[in-house]
């Protein structure tokens, strides 16, 4: 089981990679699924959540069951990506200096 300050550091790391290299972040070539494997898997498991079905659960009992890309037209991708980088934008300048400073951690169960 992750303690408290294990999964608060894991989550601060995240948070600082992500602002250390955020432009990177911004660039077409950086899509969903890479998004899903950097950073929200990661958080996912710093609060102990088991992604990845380390216990070998079936299906219907796993913590954590991954769904289908997304599918659509081009038009309708590149109206998600856009949408997409604009949440990053207010993820990055509300919830992000929260996580950081952890101040609002006791408030979402840490």
């Amino acid at each position: 089981m992750i303690t408290r300050e294990e999964a608060l550091s894991r989550i601060k790391e995240l948070t600082d990679r992500f602002e250390e290299q955020y432009d990177s972040y911004k660039s077409a070539s950086y899509n969903e699924t890479l998004t899903r494997r950097d950073f929200i898997d990661p958080f996912f498991k710093a609060l102990g959540w088991d992604i990845d079905n380390s216990l070998g659960y079936a299906e219907a009992y796993r913590e954590v069951i991954h769904e289908d890309k997304i599918k659509g037209t081009s038009s309708r991708l590149q109206k998600l990506k856009f949408e997409n980088a604009d949440t990053a934008s207010r993820l990055r300048k509300s919830i992000f200096p929260i996580a950081k400073s952890c101040s609002g951690c006791l408030q979402v169960g840490f």
